[in-house]
């Protein structure tokens, strides 16, 4: 048989071994400050896109860290969902208010 288990494992096990490895928590951090720093970015020079694109990714980001840490209980279940509910909400009026001050900037 051309392939098996133990040729993906070997394969697996040399390409691990030469990577390049970043700590879980220093990929982390590192991730969500480039999307803070995006999103400041975008809303200086008021590119609505930018910006609402780093808020989706950084809701993606904590959202994920947040079920990571406090696994899928029914505690973290509700309180992930309403989370969600009030950052859709958010988000909804952050767009409204990038919106309007696009249009007095423009003015």
């Amino acid at each position: 048989m051309w392939f098996t288990s133990e040729t993906v494992w070997s394969h697996d096990a040399a390409w691990r071994a030469t990577a390049f490895h970043v700590a879980d928590v220093a990929f982390s951090v590192g991730w969500a400050a480039f999307l803070v720093g995006a999103l400041y970015i975008g809303l200086k020079t008021h590119r609505r896109f930018v910006a609402n694109s780093a808020i989706v990714f950084l809701a993606i980001h904590l959202y994920t860290q947040f079920f990571e840490r406090f696994y899928l209980h029914a505690e973290a279940a509700v309180a992930g969902g309403a989370g969600l509910i009030v950052l859709g909400i958010a988000l909804f009026r952050f767009d409204r208010w990038q919106r309007e001050r696009a249009v007095v900037t423009a003015a």
